[in-house]
């Protein structure tokens, strides 16, 4: 009377296993849809975090473009230097008599090339370090991205692999149960 009993505690049996596999297997992946959406948090951060860096680097770039075309003698860097530099070598030479002299000329001709060279140079250096911290700043938001990506497959990957696995598993429980009842049945057929 009993051996009806058997083939229900398969069943349920399969059932169970099958609804535990599913699961385990939703489960996981949540935990990596929990994975990719920090890894997407900590992407964004870290954007945010450098974009004052390309800004700078940005400027100091588009400041060092118009430089190379002879622009850099307007700066009021420049324009200060040489005002009072011109200003204390002209008192020096009037106080020597020499206030409107071929040597006051050549004086003045020697110390505006003189400070133009020099302050160009130290000028060009500044943006040029600026722009070189704008380039890293990008450099390291281009390699956040690449690991964003590619820990994203991964863990995109992961999810897909435990889906199917909890499919299978889920699938072998119910094919298992269905095994044991067709053979109950084959022997209680006789």
């Amino acid at each position: 009377m009993m051996d009806w009993l058997v083939p229900l505690l398969q069943g349920g049996s399969a059932l169970y296993g099958a609804y535990s596999a599913n699961q385990a297997a939703n489960t996981a992946a949540q935990g990596g849809q929990n994975a990719l959406a920090l890894q997407a948090q900590m992407y964004n951060q870290n954007r945010q975090d450098l974009a004052p860096w390309r800004a700078a680097g940005q400027q100091a770039l588009g400041a060092m473009v118009p430089q190379v075309t002879g622009g850099f003698q307007g700066s009021p860097g420049y324009q200060f230097q040489q005002q009072e530099g011109m200003r204390m070598l002209n008192n020096r030479l009037a106080g020597m008599g020499l206030a409107n002299s071929g040597q006051a000329q050549r004086a003045a001709l020697q110390y505006s090339q003189g400070l133009a060279a020099q302050d160009y140079g130290n000028y060009w250096n500044r943006l040029a370090g600026l722009a070189g911290v704008g380039q890293t700043a990008v450099g390291q938001g281009v390699q956040a991205g690449q690991m964003y990506g590619q820990n994203a497959g991964q863990t995109m990957q992961g999810i897909g692999s435990t889906l199917a696995g909890g499919q299978n598993q889920a699938a072998n429980a119910l094919m298992g149960g269905a095994n044991n009842l067709a053979s109950w049945w084959m022997q209680n057929q006789k």
